[in-house]
C-alpha cells in the first residue's frame, strides 16, 4: 500500500477491503427481521374475529416483508421501497402508529435507503422508529437495542463515530441487562462497538470487547460458526491497524476457513474475506497474490450476483487498484470504467460508491499526468459526497486531499492549502489528532509549504 497520497484509493473502496458491508449487515438483516421475531403472542389477547383480522393483516406484512428483503438482496432498490412502504402503511391501519410492528417498517425502509445512498431519509425513518420504540417498549427491550443499534450504523456510514458510539453502548447496555451474559447477541453488540472504536482509531478499548465476544460465540456454537467470522474480520481489522500483519492475515484466514466451510466456497462473504487478504498482500508489496485474490473474489461474486450488481462493481474497483498499482494503467481503466457504469446503473449517478470510483479512476489520470481529465472527476466525487455523507464526513477528507495534491503537481499552492487544512480538521474530528490519517495530510501540508518557501 502506498502513502498518504493514495489514501483515496485503497481508503474509498473500505466497505469491501474491511468487510464493513458484511459487518454491517448483521444489524441490517437483523432489523428486516426484527418484526417477525415480535410477533409472538402480542394479540392472544383478543377477540376471535378481531384476531383473525388481525392474523390476515400479519400474514400480508410478513409478505410484503419478505419482498421487500428479497429485492434488496437483488439490488432492486425501487422495488424493495415500493413493498416496504406498503407494509408500513399496512402496519400503521391495522395496529396503529405506535405499533412495534410500524417500527420494524421503518427500520426496513431505512436499511433501503442506505443501500441507496439516501442517508439523510434513512436518518429520519430510524428516528421516527426510536421514538415508537422509546414510548411502547420497556426500557430493556431487545427491539430497542436493534433500533439503536440501526441508527448507530446510519451515523457511522455518515463518518459520525462520535455520534454513533454512545448509541451502540446504550444498545449493549441494554442487552446486558435483559440477556444473559453470553447470550450471542451481546456479542455481536460487543464487535460492532469495537468496529466504530477502530475507525476511531482507538487501539486499546477493542482489544477486550472482541476477546470477550469471541469467547462468547465459541462457547455458544463452536469455533467454525460463521458468525465468529465477522469478529475475526474485525479483530484482524484491529491487528491490521496495529501494523501486525502477520496475526492479521492469520485471523483473515481462520475466518475464510470457517466461511468456505459454512457458507460454501462460492458465497460473497469468501470473496470479501478474500479482498482483505488482497489488502494484506499489498503490505508485503505481493501484487500477484493480491491480483490473485481479487480474481477469485471476482468470480464468486458474478457468479452468485449476476454481472451487474453493485457489489461487483465493488469487486472490480478493488482489482482495478490492484492493476493500477502494478503498472497495468489501461487495464486498470477498462475495469473503472466497467465499474462506474455498474454502479451508476444500479445505485443511481449521485450513490457515495459512484463517487469514490470516480476518485480512483481521477488518481490514475493523475498518475498518468493527465490533470485535465482528473480535476473534473474530482470535482463531481466531491460534489456527490458532500450532498450524500455532509460536510464534515472522512471520505470528503480523502477527496481533498487527493485533490490538493494535484494541485501541488500543478504549482497551484494557494488552492492546495485550504484542502489540506480542511481535510487535517475533519480527519482529527473524526478520529482525534494523532490519528494517521491526520497526521498523514499534516505531513503532505508541511511538504507544500516547504516547497513553496513557507515554511
Amino acid at each position: 500500500m502506498r502513502g498518504i497520497g493514495c489514501l483515496g484509493r485503497w481508503r474509498g473502496e473500505m466497505s469491501a477491503w474491511f468487510d464493513r458491508r458484511w459487518a454491517f449487515a448483521e444489524w441490517r438483516w437483523r432489523s428486516l427481521f426484527w418484526g417477525l421475531a415480535l410477533s409472538g403472542a402480542l394479540y392472544v389477547a383478543c377477540a376471535s374475529t378481531a384476531f383473525a383480522q388481525e392474523s390476515d393483516a400479519r400474514a400480508r406484512w410478513d409478505t410484503l416483508s419478505g419482498e421487500a428483503i428479497a429485492a434488496l438482496r437483488q439490488a432492486r432498490y425501487d422495488d424493495a421501497l415500493i413493498s416496504a412502504r406498503e407494509a408500513l402503511t399496512l402496519a400503521e391501519s391495522a395496529y396503529g402508529e405506535n405499533d412495534p410492528l410500524v417500527s420494524s417498517s421503518l427500520s426496513n425502509i431505512a436499511v433501503i435507503f442506505q443501500e441507496r445512498g439516501d442517508f439523510a431519509e434513512a436518518e429520519a425513518a430510524l428516528r421516527r422508529a426510536l421514538a415508537i420504540d422509546e414510548r411502547t417498549l420497556p426500557p430493556n427491550h431487545p427491539g430497542l437495542a436493534a433500533t439503536l443499534h440501526n441508527l448507530a450504523q446510519s451515523h457511522a456510514l455518515r463518518g459520525e463515530y462520535d455520534q454513533a458510539v454512545p448509541l451502540l453502548e446504550r444498545a449493549l447496555a441494554i442487552k446486558e441487562a435483559a440477556l444473559d451474559p453470553n447470550d450471542p447477541d451481546i456479542a455481536l453488540s460487543l464487535s460492532n462497538l469495537a468496529q466504530i472504536l477502530i475507525e476511531q482509531g482507538d487501539t486499546n478499548k477493542p482489544r477486550p470487547m472482541l476477546r470477550r465476544a469471541l469467547d462468547i460465540l465459541e462457547r455458544a456454537f463452536g469455533p467454525e460458526h460463521e458468525n465468529l467470522a465477522k469478529v475475526l474480520n474485525n479483530y484482524a481489522m484491529l491487528e491490521h491497524m496495529l501494523g501486525h500483519y502477520a496475526e492479521a492475515e492469520a485471523l483473515h484466514r481462520r475466518a475464510l476457513a470457517i466461511k468456505e466451510k459454512s457458507l460454501g466456497s462460492d458465497h460473497p462473504q469468501v470473496a470479501t474475506t478474500l479482498n482483505n487478504l488482497a489488502v494484506l498482500a499489498m503490505e508485503r508489496s505481493d501484487t500477484a497474490q493480491a491480483e490473485d485474490y481479487l480474481r477469485r473474489a471476482l468470480a464468486i461474486k458474478e457468479k452468485a450476483l449476476g454481472p451487474a450488481h453493485a457489489e461487483v462493481a465493488v469487486a472490480l474497483s478493488n482489482l482495478a487498484d490492484t492493476l493500477a498499482v502494478s503498472g497495468h494503467s489501461a487495464d486498470a481503466e477498462a475495469l473503472y470504467m466497467r465499474s462506474l457504469h455498474i454502479k451508476e446503473q444500479a445505485l443511481g449517478e449521485r450513490h457515495p460508491d459512484v463517487a469514490m470510483t470516480l476518485n480512483n479512476l481521477a488518481m490514475l489520470y493523475v498518475e498518468r499526468g493527465d490533470f485535465a481529465r482528473a480535476v473534473p472527476l474530482y470535482e463531481k466525487t466531491y460534489a456527490i459526497l458532500e450532498a450524500a455523507l455532509g460536510r464534515d464526513h472522512p471520505n470528503l477528507a480523502m477527496v481533498m486531499n487527493n485533490l490538493a495534491r494535484l494541485y501541488v503537481r500543478q504549482g497551484a499552492y494557494d488552492k492546495a492549502e485550504p484542502l489540506f487544512r480542511r481535510a487535517i480538521a475533519i480527519f482529527e474530528g473524526a478520529y482525534g489528532p494523532d490519528h494517521p490519517h491526520a497526521a498523514g495530510v499534516r505531513a503532505n501540508l508541511d511538504a507544500m509549504l516547504r516547497a513553496a518557501g513557507r515554511q
